[in-house]
């Protein structure tokens, strides 16, 4: 019914029906949507959202699946960009400088080892983080080293009501692991355009490799893993750091493990469930507010009904 009703309208994409939408997330898990829903443009993008809005119901933006856990009971309908939003092309450059519009279905690390490779610098400090450009600038994602907000020179979005706008740096408000945006609570991430500097003497695609080789010694990035699962709290130790203190490393519950490479990193190592993960994260957080007196607050986005 959905599905006549959205085609009707003029939609173009796929739409797919009762998939297990677990499959699309890092860890792997099993979870039903029984919508999946992939928009071919914006206007497209904008029939959807309208049309939702209109029948009053709910749904989850999912980018690249590397920061969300689904429950095992599943979740109603999901919108995503990644098969179709994603591409990139250069605004505008001189000697010094690139500008990067990128779309927000494009993927993260391919869109970093291009520019290493192409000497452009800024993104080395994303090398290695998983998942797509939309859901980078959504979550704000960063290192040690730096944030992609700091790159941002604009953004495109959409609101859930349909509607688009175009931001500048000055109208974006970044904080750890979010953005927000004034006056607009609800919204899609289209694209963003980066400012980068050129480098042609080979030390960006040089650092690159040594980032990259250093994340590899430090987490498990071969495991399906949803990366660091908590937020590290403020004027405290980082959460890797806490949990390991309280002798959580190698913790099993069902399927889900802690990593003994990196502390705050929650591994799917046999076919667990989203429940071994909820138990797990939820043990994590008795174990170091007991010892500690800190409460652990997720990074990874737990969804569904």
């Amino acid at each position: 019914m959905l599905e006549k009703e959205i085609f009707n309208l003029g939609f173009r994409g796929n739409i797919s029906s009762n998939i297990n939408i677990g499959e699309k997330t890092a860890f792997k898990t099993k979870s039903l949507a029984n919508f999946f829903i992939e928009p071919a443009d914006e206007k497209s993008l904008s029939i959807i959202l309208k049309h939702l809005k209109t029948k009053k119901e709910n749904f989850f933006v999912l980018g690249g699946g590397n920061n969300t856990l689904i429950n095992e009971n599943g979740i109603k309908i999901v919108v995503c960009l990644k098969k179709f939003f994603n591409n990139f092309k250069i605004l505008q450059q001189n000697n010094e400088e690139i500008y990067l519009t990128i779309e927000s279905g494009a993927m993260l690390p391919k869109i970093c080892w291009h520019c290493a490779i192409k000497g452009y610098s800024g993104l080395n400090a994303l090398i290695g983080i998983p998942g797509t450009i939309g859901g980078a600038v959504f979550m704000n994602a960063g290192t040690t080293k730096g944030t992609i907000f700091s790159l941002i020179e604009k953004i495109n979005i959409m609101d859930f009501n349909g509607d688009k706008y175009f931001l500048n740096k000055k109208e974006i408000n970044p904080s750890y692991r979010k953005i927000q945006l004034n006056n607009i609570k609800d919204f899609i991430i289209l694209d963003c355009t980066l400012k980068l500097k050129k480098n042609n003497d080979g030390k960006t695609i040089k650092e690159a490799k040594e980032f990259m080789k250093a994340r590899k010694n430090s987490q498990p990035i071969k495991e399906k893993s949803c990366g660091c699962f908590f937020k590290n709290p403020e004027n405290n130790l980082p959460a890797g750091m806490l949990i390991e203190k309280a002798g959580l490393k190698g913790k099993r519950i069902g399927g889900a493990k802690i990593s003994e490479i990196h502390a705050n990193f929650i591994i799917n190592e046999k076919d667990c469930s989203a429940s071994d993960i909820l138990k797990l994260k939820n043990f994590v957080q008795e174990e170091v507010n007991k010892k500690f007196k800190v409460t652990l607050e997720p990074e990874v986005k737990i969804v569904g009904r």
